[in-house]
Parts: C-alpha cells; sequence; structure tokens
C-alpha cells in the first residue's frame, strides 16, 4: 500500500476527477462587455498536486538526463529540474514536520514506489513553452492546472515552461 494513492487518470493528464470551479469573466470592470462567460479553475487536492508535482519531476529529469553535461541547454535543463523537485518537496513539508532532508527523503521515497506508473507514463509528457495569454505569478512557486486550447497544461510558477500529455 502506497503512502498516497495517486490516480491513474491524472498520470495521463485526465482531470476529470479534479474539482472544478466555474467564476465570471471579469477582464475590465468598467466594461460591461469584458464580463461575458466564466472561466474554469481546477481545484485540486493537495494528493493531486503531489502526483502532479511528482509526474513533472521526472518528466524534467528525464529531459536533464537525454543532454550532455556542460552544454547551456543540459544547465537549462538542470535548472528546470531543480524547480520541479523543489516544489514537490514544498508540498510534502507538512509530512514531515517542515524537515528539508526528511522532505527529500520522501521524494525518493514516493518515486520508488510510483515507478512503474511513472514508467509507463512519462514518455508522453513533454515540455512545452508557456503560452503567452497563461499568466505567470511572479510571487509564488506553486503547481497550477490549466486549459489553452482545448488541452490541459500543467504549469508551475513563476516559470516560462509548461508541461502536457499527449494520448498516443
Amino acid at each position: 500500500m502506497g503512502i498516497l494513492n495517486f490516480s491513474e487518470r491524472l498520470y495521463t493528464l485526465d482531470v476529470g476527477e479534479i474539482p472544478q470551479t466555474e467564476i465570471p469573466r471579469i477582464v475590465d470592470p468598467n466594461e460591461m462587455d469584458s464580463r461575458k462567460g466564466v472561466i474554469l479553475c481546477y481545484e485540486p487536492t493537495k494528493e493531486q498536486l503531489i502526483q502532479l508535482a511528482l509526474i513533472v519531476w521526472q518528466v524534467a529529469t528525464r529531459e536533464r538526463n537525454s543532454l550532455r553535461t556542460g552544454t547551456s541547454r543540459f544547465s537549462v535543463a538542470e535548472c528546470r529540474c531543480t524547480a520541479t523537485r523543489n516544489c514537490l518537496k514544498r508540498l510534502l513539508l507538512p509530512f514531515v514536520e517542515g524537515d528539508q532532508d526528511k522532505a527529500g527523503d520522501l521524494c525518493i521515497t514516493l518515486l520508488r514506489e510510483n515507478k512503474p506508473n511513472l514508467d509507463k507514463y512519462v514518455k508522453n509528457w513533454k515540455i512545452v513553452p508557456r503560452p503567452n495569454t497563461v499568466w505567470v505569478d511572479e510571487g509564488n512557486n506553486d503547481i497550477f492546472i490549466c486549459q489553452y486550447n482545448g488541452q490541459i497544461l500543467v504549469g508551475l510558477n513563476p516559470t516560462n515552461y509548461m508541461f502536457s500529455y499527449t494520448k498516443k
């Protein structure tokens, strides 16, 4: 039995199990026309966020491992790998009473425990540039889910890249 019960569907970025909320669109409060329509917001649980953070960490790790050390592309990939792992560690801090070292150890435990599913699905994930219309919150390092042109994307603030899953 695993530490956390991850969803098989979420490995494929199927967000059907993630709570969603529609909020009214307000682009310009002074223009009534800009208030037409709604925005779909995803509200993942802590467990779902941890699963997504584990997945994107492994996608970033796969990319880094495919590059030659010492190159500029490797340096960029190394920064992505570190950022995604730090996100996972932050999410795990409450489970280990705020101990950074134990959170790092828990990352490895989660990786080992979920390796079969990660190996099965991570090859269909890729890193894509963040679309200009997807906002960046410079003030935090949160992981989030959004929809862009009908595709579900996972983002990590304040980065300029996102993660997508391609069903094959």
